[in-house]
């Protein structure tokens, strides 16, 4: 049974890439958020979402493969239901068009309260203004400082560098959880370590 269990675990790692952790530090979230600025005309922010725009969450999310199917029932279920902060849940929309969105929700321990961040989509035609991006990611697990959270992390592809370019270069740090992270983050700063440093002049 034991070697069973093993040979699953190996499959499912191939066919689901782990993913790598960062981590928020609080203090960088109340500053981020506290001067956060607002988004050029045409965007409309839903903080939290509006009571019947579940089914245009779950249309953004579809977008993106990686994140399998969505549905209504889904999204109240898995995303909603279990937010860490009633704000801790954006929608943003560009001339009516959804263009991102961003959720927090309550992951925490006996030991620790701790947010998790998830689904901080960014839809592909708004991915090159990194002001929807940075929006979504700060004024979503901003209200996690509120809630009292001593701890808000997320987790992405390790693939995803633009994404990774964002977190790393305005305060997220690294979580080396296993050995196998600590060299996919070894790799992926090497990678980033030129952006990183025309960013940091």
């Amino acid at each position: 049974m034991r070697i069973m269990s093993k040979i699953i675990r190996i499959l499912v790692a191939r066919v689901y890439p782990r993913q790598i952790a960062f981590e928020f530090p609080i203090e960088v979230l109340a500053e981020r958020r506290r001067n956060l600025p607002a988004l050029p005309a045409g965007y409309e922010v839903r903080q939290p979402p509006d009571p019947g725009d579940e089914a245009t969450i779950a249309a953004l999310l579809q977008q993106e493969s990686g994140f399998g199917d969505w549905t209504i029932a889904r999204v109240r279920h898995e995303i909603l239901g279990s937010l860490a902060h009633p704000l801790a849940a954006t929608l943003i929309l560009h001339n009516g068009t959804p263009a991102a969105c961003g959720f927090a929700t309550d992951a925490s321990t006996r030991r620790k309260q701790i947010a998790r961040g998830m689904y901080l989509y960014v839809a592909p035609a708004y991915r090159a203004r990194t002001q929807v991006a940075t929006y979504i990611t700060y004024s979503t697990l901003g209200h996690c400082v509120d809630a009292g959270y001593q701890e808000v992390v997320a987790f992405t592809d390790p693939e995803r560098l633009s994404a990774l370019l964002l977190y790393l270069s305005t305060g997220a740090r690294p979580l080396h959880d296993t050995i196998s992270s600590l060299w996919q983050w070894r790799r992926i700063q090497r990678r980033l370590a030129p952006a990183l440093r025309r960013l940091a002049r």
